[in-house]
Order: C-alpha cells, then sequence, then structure tokens
C-alpha cells in the first residue's frame, strides 16, 4: 500500500462531501448484518482514515506543507478519532455512534473549507507561487539568451521503475537529483543552464520534468544529448530510474521549442513559452510533504559575463 495515494485523496474530499451532503457515513442493516453505507464516491475514507490515524501515531513532529492535508489532521487529532480508528472498532462492528463522530468531523472539515477566510488565502497562496515561478523562469531564459547567440534546449522527464514506486522516498528522490545535477554539469561543460521541477502522481509517484539550456555555439545534435543525459540518470539511479527523451519525439509538440535555438528566432522562443509548465503549482507534491518543506522547483545559476565584447543586438524583432 502506497500511503501517499490515500493521502492524495484527501484533496477530493471536500468535493466529494459538498456533492453528497450530510450524512456522509451511515449504518445500515442488511439482512442481519450491520454494514458500512459510505457516500464519497473514488475516495476510499476508510482507508484514508486508517492512513493519517497511523501517520498521526508515528510522527509526533508532522508539519504537512499543504493547508488542506494540515486542515484535516489537525481536526482529526482534536477528536476521539483517533483512538477509534487505531481500535479498529468501526471494521469490527459499525455503530452509530462512530458514525455520528464520523459524520460531525467530515462537516466541521468540509465548512471550514467553504467559509474560512484564513484558510482560503492560504490556498489562494498556492497561485501565487506559480505567478512568481513563472515570472522568475521567464526573465531566467531571456538572461540566457542575453549571453548566447543560440541555445540548445533539451528537455527530458526523469522518473523510477514502477516495481520500485511504493517504496520510494522523498530523500530518496532528492539525493538522486544532487548526485545527478552535480554529474551532468562536470560532464558537460556547454551547459549554462536548466530548470527542474518535481511532482507527484499516483502512476509514476515521484519524478522529474527538466529543460536543459546548451551554448548553441558549441553543441549541436539535442537527440544524441537527450540520450546521454538519459543514461546518466540510469546510471546514477543504479539501473532504477528510467528516462523519456522528449527532443527524440519533437513531433508531437504543434509548436516545439526543443532543439536550436537562435536569439532572434521570435516563433520558437515564443513556444518556449510553453515551458512554464515547470512553474505551475502541483498540489500532488505539496500534499505528500508531511516531514517538513523540500524545494520543488529549482534552476542553475546564470553564467557569470566574461566579457561585454561583441556587435549588441537589436531588440526590435526580439519578445
Amino acid at each position: 500500500m502506497n500511503e501517499n495515494d490515500f493521502v492524495l485523496d484527501i484533496l477530493k474530499l471536500p468535493a466529494a462531501l459538498k456533492q453528497v451532503g450530510y450524512p456522509y457515513a451511515v449504518v445500515q442493516s442488511v439482512g442481519g448484518d450491520v454494514r458500512w453505507y459510505v457516500r464519497t464516491g473514488n475516495c476510499r475514507l476508510f482507508d484514508v482514515l486508517d492512513v493519517t490515524v497511523s501517520l498521526i501515531l508515528r510522527h509526533d513532529d508532522l508539519m504537512p506543507q499543504h493547508p488542506l492535508i494540515r486542515l484535516f489532521i489537525y481536526l482529526m487529532k482534536s477528536t476521539n478519532l483517533v483512538v477509534r480508528i487505531f481500535s479498529g472498532e468501526y471494521r469490527i462492528k459499525p455503530n452509530e455512534s462512530f458514525a455520528d463522530e464520523l459524520n460531525s468531523f467530515l462537516y466541521k472539515f468540509l465548512e471550514i473549507t467553504e467559509t474560512d477566510f484564513r484558510f482560503k488565502k492560504q490556498l489562494l497562496n498556492l497561485s501565487r507561487i506559480t505567478t512568481r515561478n513563472t515570472e522568475s523562469m521567464q526573465n531566467y531564459i531571456d538572461a540566457l539568451f542575453n549571453r548566447f547567440s543560440r541555445l540548445l534546449v533539451v528537455r527530458i522527464d526523469f522518473h523510477y521503475r514502477e516495481t520500485l514506486c511504493d517504496g520510494l522516498t522523498l530523500e530518496r528522490v532528492i539525493d538522486d537529483r544532487e548526485s545527478f545535477l552535480r554529474a551532468a554539469k562536470r560532464q558537460y561543460l556547454s551547459l549554462e543552464g536548466l530548470c527542474w521541477k518535481l511532482e507527484y502522481g499516483k502512476d509514476r509517484t515521484f519524478h522529474y520534468h527538466m529543460l536543459f539550456f546548451f551554448n548553441g555555439a558549441d553543441v549541436r545534435q539535442d537527440v544524441t544529448l537527450g540520450r546521454q543525459l538519459g543514461e546518466l540518470w540510469l546510471s546514477i539511479t543504479k539501473g532504477e530510474g528510467t528516462y523519456f527523451n522528449c527532443n527524440a519525439d519533437k513531433l508531437k509538440y504543434l509548436q516545439c521549442y526543443l532543439g536550436q535555438i537562435n536569439y532572434f528566432d521570435h516563433e520558437k522562443r515564443v513556444a518556449l513559452l510553453q515551458a512554464n509548465y515547470l512553474t505551475k503549482t502541483d498540489e500532488n507534491i505539496i500534499a505528500v510533504q508531511l516531514d517538513g518543506k523540500c524545494r520543488i522547483y529549482g534552476r542553475m545559476e546564470l553564467p557569470a559575463r566574461t566579457s561585454a565584447a561583441g556587435r549588441p543586438r537589436c531588440h526590435s524583432n526580439v519578445l
């Protein structure tokens, strides 16, 4: 069982509760048997409750980064549900007492998400992160073009073998990224810039999207570079990683921003704006950060200017 997947179900819970209305879980007698009837759609409520209680009991210092996860855990700690869920009483014999307390907890959870100003402000701050990062990334790309007349752009998606995903930890993923980036900077002297983003999905769990910017005056073969970077990732992860070389499949892009881009190539530089997907807030990766905050977006430092010599560029045809 991947606990992170059940944590992500909490993100779906407010919409599910709002759709079905109160009460959310009821006890029914069917043919002499007492059973639960849970009305939360594809949100696996009881599994979510079990995992949440397990996390609370194992970690005294939980620091969830997503406001919704933080609220859910905080409210549960203030009830008797932690003890009752841990005892397993609701699984053994459904009862009205547990149902009443559970419904009351869920009602309060939904009410706060719908009406609390401070909570709504916390959610709004997530979208503001996207705005700040998007502006920062665009300035970064413009600064690279101001230093180099041509850039060779390579995009690689890095992930792990599916058989590894359930046991994959955030610490392992961060260590692999840092080792990979150090090795790439040493191996590729023409690598002048890069941006990376960490995401989490139920299919691939932890994975990275990375965009590499090489000095276009020094290198040409973007597909080959993409393959070499992918092989480097396999080496760093000792064969437990996988990768997708986006430059080897450029035809799928209606506006392709991969490969060689000239400073004055307006069309390709506009297409490069698609790379802003790297700065879009991924709520999943924020949600699974339960023990503190980690970086989910980063970039390489801009190279220092070595000379101001050369013919000044005319900016009339540039973004």
